[in-house]
């Protein structure tokens, strides 16, 4: 997990209309249902880079990629 920003009270806010999107699963509904951006405010927001088996070293490149150019903004 690289964190990337924090979560912000006003900005991140869901839309009053916004309907509940198509969700797998019953958790996955749930917890966006709880979603509350002005009790999450300062919460870190995170990337995972993933791979499949023995590719280490072409995550890290990628999490470097993604360091790098949020040190650009």
């Amino acid at each position: 997990m690289l964190p990337v920003a924090t979560v912000h009270g006003t900005i991140d806010t869901l839309a009053p209309a916004q309907a509940l999107p198509a969700l797998p699963t019953d958790i996955a509904r749930n917890i966006f249902t709880q979603y509350d951006a002005a009790t999450m405010h300062g919460l870190p927001i995170a990337v995972q880079v993933t791979g499949h088996r023995l590719e280490e070293e072409r995550m890290l490149a990628g999490m470097h990629v993604v360091q790098d150019a949020l040190r650009a903004l």
